[in-house]
């Protein structure tokens, strides 16, 4: 038998001492099973009121939490992390996803939509992954990219937007740009191969430019054909045209 020893109402909670021990009960809990100081309870009602209770807290942070989007998986760790055991978050988590709280494939619909014009398949398949969504689930989500429509709006407006770089330069700095953020190699190279004229840049006026500045540093040590030739070597490696800059040394 259990005996209610002494009860204290807080401002979301009861505190009840049971063998000077202190438990927080849900004000539901307290209703459901009539408790109050002095009453005994046999140990198997006692075993069930904890049980529902604990469910009813964590529950309760669930619902909190889910303020924001989340996997099962990320539910799953947080619960864990509040202190919950494996059978408490195996009952909450069934519930929410019963009530269509907790979706995976909504949320990977949802996450790929909102995050594919900033990240490619393969970025995107690395992160649902670590959000703990089943890989086929993934996979089934990223096969509705269409990589083809997206780079065709976001190369463009990337390499307009490079204006202190060759078109050399700013063709390989948007390609770096799109294949370090998870798109498909092939499909960026064949999209910029057509995307030269979208460059805003004033490359003579940059060449001309970049120019001043290597023959103010290198002519304090250097001169002649020694000093041209150096230039001109840095010029084309910046990745200005060859016949572009001859006309700037001549």
């Amino acid at each position: 038998m259990k005996k209610i020893e002494n009860v204290k109402k807080l401002k979301k909670i009861y505190q009840i001492e049971v063998s000077e021990q202190i438990y927080p009960i849900e004000p539901e809990i307290y209703i459901k099973f009539h408790l109050n100081a002095g009453i005994e309870l046999e140990d198997k009602i006692w075993k069930e009121l904890i049980l529902e209770n604990d469910y009813l807290r964590y529950y309760k942070l669930g619902i909190i939490k889910l303020k924001k989007m989340l996997t099962k998986y990320e539910m799953k760790n947080y619960l864990l992390s509040q202190g919950a055991s494996e059978g408490i978050i195996k009952q909450v988590i069934s519930k929410f996803v019963e009530r269509k709280y907790l979706d995976d494939i909504s949320y990977a619909k949802d996450y790929i939509q909102m995050k594919k014009y900033q990240y490619g398949p393969l970025i995107l398949e690395h992160q649902l992954k670590e959000k703990g969504i089943d890989f086929d689930l993934i996979q089934e989500q990223i096969e509705k990219i269409d990589e083809h429509e997206i780079l065709s709006l976001q190369i463009p407006k990337k390499l307009a937007s490079i204006k202190n770089k060759s078109i050399r330069q700013a063709l390989i700095t948007v390609k770096t740009h799109f294949i370090r953020n998870g798109y498909s190699n092939h499909i960026v190279s064949s999209i910029l191969e057509n995307s030269s004229s979208f460059y805003q840049g004033d490359e003579m006026k940059l060449l001309q430019k970049d120019y001043d500045k290597l023959l103010n540093r290198l002519s304090k040590k250097l001169s002649g054909y020694e000093l041209k030739s150096s230039i001109k070597e840095r010029l084309y490696q910046k990745g200005y045209k060859l016949e572009d800059i001859l006309k700037v040394l001549n």
